[in-house]
């Protein structure tokens, strides 16, 4: 299984220069326009949305190279087929994890214009809703390709901008939130329960659409 996910990081890495491009690029404007207030919401807004087109690419490059055809033939099941994009998505998203949790470190030591709890709240924010959302996209993109996973995608990109529009109508400042270490573990440790729930619900409904799929 291994392989099969070398074979998706090396898809990822003949785009290497667009993504670290498109990375650098919203990371210096991000930086410029809002400062540390901007490092927050790269790293809850930005970065995941960026992290949600990962499968889109490795299912691009599945039809384009005719992969499951090939794949389908090889002494390996199709959990394990399943399984290495979910991992090879699951590592893309800690990437951007590490990038988003340096750059709130960083942030706050140098323009201290938030409490240190946010900035690792919004890292963690980040990270919660790349992998929540690559779970729901996953088992969309064995059913009818990247057209279907496209709509799941507007889906996705409407709740976050109504949630967005929601609290900004409640008048509520949502940077002055500043969490205490207790209730970041607290967050986090329900953050991992819904996580793994919703992953292993993921896992099991993209074997089944796969293997109906290549039977």
């Amino acid at each position: 299984m291994n392989g099969l996910v070398m074979k998706d990081l090396i898809t990822l890495k003949k785009q290497k220069f667009s993504n670290i491009a498109g990375l650098l690029i919203t990371t210096i404007v991000f930086l410029v326009v809002w400062q540390g207030t901007g490092v927050l919401l790269l790293g809850a807004v930005t970065l995941p949305f960026l992290t949600v087109f990962t499968p889109f690419t490795f299912r691009a490059a599945d039809e384009q190279w005719k992969w499951d055809k090939y794949a389908i033939s090889l002494p390996i099941s199709k959990k394990q087929i399943v399984a290495s994009r979910f991992l090879s998505c699951c590592l893309i998203c800690a990437a951007y994890f590490l990038v988003s949790l340096f750059l709130n470190i960083a942030a706050y030591f140098w323009f201290q214009d938030h409490s240190i709890s946010l900035h690792l709240t919004s890292a963690f924010l980040g990270l919660g809703v790349s992998l929540f959302s690559v779970f729901l996209l996953l088992p969309a993109s064995y059913t009818k390709g990247l057209g279907m996973s496209l709509w799941f995608l507007a889906v996705v990109a409407i709740i976050y901008l109504g949630a967005i529009i929601t609290i900004r109508k409640t008048d509520y400042d949502i940077f002055s939130f500043s969490p205490t270490p207790p209730q970041i573990a607290l967050l986090i440790g329900i953050g991992v329960v819904v996580l793994v729930g919703f992953s292993i619900l993921s896992y099991i409904v993209s074997v089944v659409i796969y293997r109906k799929k290549h039977s």
